[in-house]
C-alpha cells in the first residue's frame, strides 16, 4: 500500500522490535569496526564516508521513529550507545594518526563515560527515565563536533583552523554536558 509505513515487527517477549529505525540503529553500531578498519586498513577518506553514513543513519533513524510512532525501548538506549561509540572511535582513530591532540578524545571520551554514570545513577536512585530530549545546546554541540572531525580530515589544507574548530567543538560538548547535568539533576530531585 503506498504512502503507508511498514508495521514494526514486535518480539515476543517485548524486546527489540524490527522497524526501520532499529535496523538503522543496529546497522550505526555495526559500522564503529568498520570505520576503524577502513581508516587504517583502505584509506581515511573511505573511513570518513563511513562516518558520514553513519550520521546520516543517526538522523534517518531519529526522524521515522518520530514521524511514524516507531519509538522503541531499544531505540531509545541503543541509538545514544551508537552516537556516542562511533564519536570516540572516530576522536581515536583522528588521536592515533596523528590528526588531532589526544587531550580532544580524553575530555569527550571522559564525559560520555560520565553521562552514562550519570544516568545509571538517576535509575538507581529510582528515576525510570534514562532517555532525555534532546536540547538546542547538545544539538548545537553534536553539530559542532561533526564539523571539527570533518575539518580533521582536511588538515592539511586548513591547519590550524581544525584544531580551533575541535577545541572550539569540544567546549561546546562540554557546556551542554554541564546543561543536561543540572537539568537532569533538577528534573530527578522533582520526580517523586
Amino acid at each position: 500500500m503506498m504512502g503507508r509505513w511498514p508495521r514494526p515487527l514486535k518480539s515476543k517477549n517485548g524486546g527489540y522490535s524490527v522497524t526501520i529505525p532499529n535496523i538503522l540503529t543496529t546497522l550505526r553500531l555495526l559500522l564503529v569496526p568498520v570505520f576503524a578498519w577502513c581508516y587504517f586498513h583502505v584509506h581515511p577518506l573511505v573511513g570518513l564516508l563511513i562516518y558520514a553514513l553513519a550520521c546520516l543513519t543517526d538522523v534517518c533513524d531519529g526522524y521515522i521513529a518520530r514521524k511514524y510512532n516507531q519509538i522503541s525501548r531499544f531505540g531509545q538506549y541503543a541509538d545514544p550507545v551508537a552516537d556516542k561509540l562511533m564519536v570516540v572511535t572516530v576522536l581515536a582513530c583522528l588521536t592515533l594518526s596523528g590528526a588531532i591532540h589526544w587531550i580532544f578524545v580524553l575530555i569527550i571520551a571522559v564525559k560520555e563515560m560520565l553521562m552514562i554514570l550519570g544516568a545509571a545513577i538517576l535509575y538507581l536512585k529510582g528515576n525510570r527515565k534514562l532517555i532525555f530530549p534532546a536540547k538546542p545546546i547538545g544539538k548545537a554541540a553534536t553539530f559542532g563536533l561533526f564539523i571539527a572531525i570533518l575539518a580533521a580530515f582536511f588538515r592539511q589544507w586548513i591547519a590550524p583552523w581544525h584544531t580551533v574548530l575541535m577545541a572550539a567543538a569540544v567546549a561546546l560538548s562540554l557546556a551542554a554536558f554541564f546543561y543536561y547535568t543540572v537539568h537532569n539533576i533538577r528534573e530527578a530531585r522533582q520526580t517523586p
